[in-house]
């Protein structure tokens, strides 16, 4: 055969035995290799149960471990590991024994059915003593198949601090070891139980729960699904009574009030009024309606049409939070409880006050008080040379504030005044704010007499 001869027929060999090299690698049955879905990782050579007589440990498909005693079979340590070739790193996060939050490394060797540990580093003593003390003997039969995911989680409350959990059996061909409870992404417990109780929480919180079953073969069955369940708020918080509150508004310099709430409580639904201690409502008293739930309350009333609504919270004689009303403006609020004496000044009110003004000039108005009272919240009129005016104010201890709105042409100023009370006598002791004398606005200095109860 000549040299060109040969030269063609090594080239047709050599292609023949690439397409044919080709064909067996890029397909199998008929499908390009391409189109098959990558091997998932290797499991651990660790994963399964091993006992070396005191105590046995089951690493896991979900890179968790979980020691327990030999003899009892109770719960020593739980907690992560991560091993890769002859190491592995682990982590307690929980249980009677745990070194906390540490990481130990050790390097493992495995003949057959026995592990042995070796010594990399570790601070924590009780887990070195407890992984050197070996060999390590596989107990637990070759077991591919996870257990089946625990169904029919339940969580309710048993208290302000305490949600219970409860779940039906997982099923598993080998049987299945014991659950894992998850609070949120937190591992809290192991147990063989079919329930668990959480203690320790806040109180009126919302947690979120899952369970997962694991076998002797380290087989982890995955999570249930989430279940969700808060704490109790306890006894609702005491907000019967009187409030003088204040409120602010988002965007605007100052403060609103004193306005008033009476508040009555009937178990967690709150009733009462609110009462206008300023602008052209001063005086007048609206129905209010909310909920108090635990240390947490919400109450709403409506005036002219508009709604508002108030949130916060309780705490002994102040309450606080945030207010929103139907046209959209917002703020904060506050309001301090108003202390309600035996006294009820009810009825009308007659005499002369006198009035000191800031350029000493001196003036005297026959003044009729008709009060109305209800806790320590006080509302009525007062009417006098300027015409009848509605007030709006508190009684504490022995002491009578109102407010009202003298007017003076186009505009109003406000105007405080302060008695104090005595059998069937109110005596006038300061005044702050502006009046109106002749249609000079002058700052309001002192004022002085009495007012009979008629």
């Amino acid at each position: 055969m000549n040299k060109n001869k040969l030269a063609a027929v090594r080239f047709s060999l050599r292609f023949l035995l690439l397409f044919v090299s080709a064909l067996s690698v890029s397909t199998c049955g008929g499908v390009p290799d391409v189109q098959r879905n990558p091997p998932g990782p290797a499991p651990s050579p660790l994963q399964g149960t091993w006992g070396n007589g005191s105590s046995t440990v089951t690493f896991m498909s979900d890179a968790t471990y979980i020691v327990n005693s030999a003899q009892t079979g109770a719960v020593e340590v739980w907690g992560k590991f991560s091993s890769s070739r002859d190491q592995v790193s682990m982590t307690d996060a929980g249980g009677s024994q745990s070194c906390g939050a540490v990481t130990g490394t050790y390097l493992f060797g495995i003949t057959g059915i026995t592990l042995t540990f070796v010594l990399a580093s570790d601070p924590c003593q009780t887990r070195t003593d407890r992984m050197l003390q070996g060999p390590w003997n596989r107990e637990n039969t070759p077991d591919p198949s996870p257990p089946s995911v625990p169904a029919g989680l339940t969580v309710s409350a048993a208290s302000t601090s305490e949600l219970d959990l409860a779940w039906s059996a997982s099923f598993d061909n080998g049987g299945v070891k014991g659950y894992k409870v998850y609070r949120g992404t937190v591992l809290l417990m192991f147990t063989q139980a079919l329930s668990y109780a959480d203690t320790g929480l806040t109180i009126d919180t919302e947690y979120c729960y899952t369970v997962s079953a694991y076998d002797a073969a380290g087989n982890d069955s995955g999570k249930s699904g989430k279940v969700c369940a808060r704490t109790l708020p306890g006894p609702p918080a005491e907000v019967a009574g009187s409030w003088k509150t204040f409120h602010t508004v988002t965007g605007k310099e100052g403060q609103i009030g004193p306005d008033y709430f009476n508040l009555t409580r009937s178990e967690d639904t709150i009733g009462g009024e609110f009462v206008s201690g300023t602008g052209d409502t001063l005086g007048n008293a609206y129905p209010l309606s909310g909920t108090v739930r635990g240390s947490n309350v919400t109450f709403s009333w409506t005036v002219d049409g508009l709604g508002q609504t108030d949130t916060g919270s309780v705490k002994d004689t102040l309450m606080s939070g945030t207010w929103s009303d139907s046209a959209g403006a917002s703020g904060t609020w506050r309001a301090e409880k108003i202390a309600i004496p035996d006294l009820d000044i009810t009825g009308v009110w007659n005499g002369v006050l006198n009035f000191m003004w800031a350029d000493g000039t001196r003036t005297s108005e026959t003044i009729t008080l008709t009060l109305a009272q209800s806790g320590g919240v006080v509302t009525g009129t007062s009417a006098g040379q300027g015409g009848t005016l509605n007030i709006a104010g508190t009684l504490s201890r022995n002491t009578l504030v109102y407010d009202m709105n003298v007017p003076c042409g186009s505009e109003s100023n406000r105007v405080t005044l302060t008695f104090n009370i005595f059998p069937s006598i109110l005596s006038a002791s300061s005044a702050f704010g502006v009046g109106c004398p002749e249609g000079a606005v002058l700052d309001l200095s002192t004022v002085s007499g009495d007012l009979i109860k008629q």
